[in-house]
């Protein structure tokens, strides 16, 4: 996407994800910051996160605007003028009142793509409700169905709703109307509800749960409810994970586990906990490594549980160079791989307002006019630049 021009508003998690995904595929991705994070220190992971010191901020040059100032509105169209994407999440109605909605921005870019990502989508009941990634989830139907019978539904972090089912539907709205564009020279706005994209991502786990045979919740063989698609505990408190769907992976795990040597029928629903607890007490006799050696090489679909400092280690993680060290931590590789235009290596995460100056010197200001925007708290430059 070298070429492409993205221009970032102020937001948490799922739009300062697809950003960086637009930034690790090439684009050059401008991020507004609020001028009141600039130089403010950060004692802890959380702070990084509310600031946007955080890894999803990598490979970005950022600009410090009060956008709730007419002035700071103005640098914001001006830099939208030169864009050829606009990422933003506010609430249905609130870009419009700061005066860069899209019929504004339209107005000054005609080829533009507005990208809005939001929780509930553009327009319904919910559509002006604050929200977070379980209410998504829970109003979807999805999270009904995951966790245990114990615990009953459990938010699986974002891993389900915030990135895959906003930030990445986003981006392909995105690419989808750059493609369109392509033929007719025209932008649009790119509707991506979170709620949407939880929707679609749960077409399988739907389609089982609205027909016969898939039971309550912990109850099933996709959800923990079976011995051959779970996790069991090893005997150093540590965790394994088997997923052996397929018959001949199912019977193999077995084999391996010295279990039921004559043929055992996986789906006869009436033995799962029998068998689950089988299992159990057989892992349990060994730690999670030594598991990993005795079941290495063989068909089981097995894995061992990880932490995140031990995922950046595994060899296969390593051989693919899928979790390089940037700035001390291990960060996710850019992702899918292309053959003949691979991403470039990511840059670290700037400092908000680290680049107020260069970029409004890139729109034609005099230093004078910077100096008068800073002077009225309009913009903001990092106290060091990156």
């Amino acid at each position: 996407m070298a070429g492409t021009r993205v221009l970032e508003l102020p937001a948490l998690g799922p739009v300062p994800f697809a950003a960086m995904l637009l930034a690790d595929l090439g684009a050059d991705v401008v991020r507004v910051d609020r001028c009141e994070t600039v130089d403010v220190p950060t004692d802890s992971a959380l702070d990084a996160v509310l600031t946007g010191r955080d890894d999803l901020g990598r490979s970005r040059r950022r600009i410090a605007v009060d956008l709730r100032r007419p002035e700071g509105a103005e640098v914001v169209l001006a830099l939208a003028e030169r864009s050829d994407v606009l990422l933003e999440g506010f609430r249905p109605g609130v870009a419009e009142r700061l005066g860069v909605g899209p019929t504004t921005v339209g107005e000054r870019n005609a080829r533009l793509v507005y990208a809005r990502l939001t929780g509930w989508g553009q327009d319904g009941p919910l559509a002006g409700e604050v929200g977070h990634d379980i209410g998504y989830l829970a109003v979807s139907g999805a999270l009904d169905g995951i966790g245990t019978r114990d615990t009953g539904p459990v938010a699986p972090l974002g891993t389900v709703g915030d990135y895959p089912g906003g930030a990445m539907l986003a981006v392909i709205g995105v690419l989808a109307a750059l493609a369109e564009r392509s033929r007719s020279g025209r932008g649009q706005v790119v509707d991506a509800a979170i709620v949407d994209g939880v929707l679609l991502t749960a077409s399988v786990d739907r389609f089982l749960r609205l027909r016969d045979g898939w039971g309550p919740r912990g109850t099933n063989a996709l959800d923990g409810g079976s011995h051959f698609y779970r996790c069991y505990r090893t005997a150093d408190d540590r965790w394994v994970a088997f997923g052996a769907v397929e018959p001949r992976f199912h019977d193999e795990m077995l084999r391996c586990l010295g279990i039921d040597p004559e043929p055992v029928d996986q789906y006869d629903r009436s033995r799962w906990p029998e068998m689950a607890s089988r299992v159990q007490a057989v892992v349990g006799t060994a730690t999670r490594d030594e598991w990993v050696d005795r079941l290495a090489g063989r068909d089981v679909c097995f894995a061992p549980v990880l932490t995140h400092e031990e995922a950046a280690v595994h060899p296969h993680l390593v051989a693919r160079g899928s979790l390089p060290a940037a700035s001390g931590s291990p960060q996710s590789a850019p992702a899918p791989r292309l053959s003949r235009t691979p991403a470039p290596a990511p840059r670290p995460t700037p400092p908000p307002g680290a680049h107020t100056r260069a970029l409004l010197t890139e729109l034609g200001m005099t230093a004078d006019r910077i100096a008068e925007l800073a002077g009225a708290g309009v913009v903001r430059q990092a106290a060091v630049a990156a």
